[in-house]
């Protein structure tokens, strides 16, 4: 008969009540993680682009295209905002928008962003819209007559929405 010392035995259960255990999942019954509730709105994404050509076309400006690229980026700059609990043009790690750009291989010779969040809205582009409208920088992106293209990301985490408008000119 083989006699283990209550050491080992209390190491033998720790090994076999922690097989099958995720050790990844750390978050706290009953709760989650806000980006595992993340869901990008291109409903709502494309309603922002309608909202801003219509405002460009009030001022006789052309329409801005979507390029898909730049959406891409806008998308994860939002995602990016959302994971990492921050709200700025500038990432914790220093990436400036520009930056976003060239590291997604797109050139450009301008550039322009603006950013929103909110909640609890009952229209988010609408509301959007008017909080970009009303504040003289951002409406100023808007009507960019440098700019020609743009990328919209709009992210939603339960009631929360943070937006990124990527304006650009190849």
């Amino acid at each position: 008969m083989i006699r283990f010392k209550p050491v080992i035995w209390l190491w033998i259960v720790f090994v076999l009540a922690s097989v099958g255990c995720d050790p990844s999942d750390t978050t706290p019954s009953g709760t989650s993680d806000p980006v595992d509730n993340a869901e990008f709105q291109p409903l709502i994404e494309d309603e922002i682009l309608t909202y801003t050509n219509n405002y460009r076309a009030q001022h006789g400006l052309n329409p801005l295209y979507m390029r898909e690229d730049v959406r891409t980026v806008a998308r994860q700059h939002s995602l990016d905002m959302l994971d990492r609990n921050f709200f700025d043009h500038t990432n914790p790690d220093g990436e400036s928008p520009a930056d976003r750009l060239k590291n997604a291989h797109i050139s450009y010779t301008a550039w322009a962003e603006n950013i929103a969040l909110n909640s609890g809205a009952t229209d988010p582009a609408s509301t959007v819209m008017n909080q970009w409208i009303n504040s003289e920088g951002h409406r100023l992106n808007i009507l960019n007559t440098a700019v020609t293209h743009i990328g919209i990301g709009v992210v939603r985490a339960g009631e929360t929405y943070y937006y990124t408008q990527l304006f650009m000119r190849p």
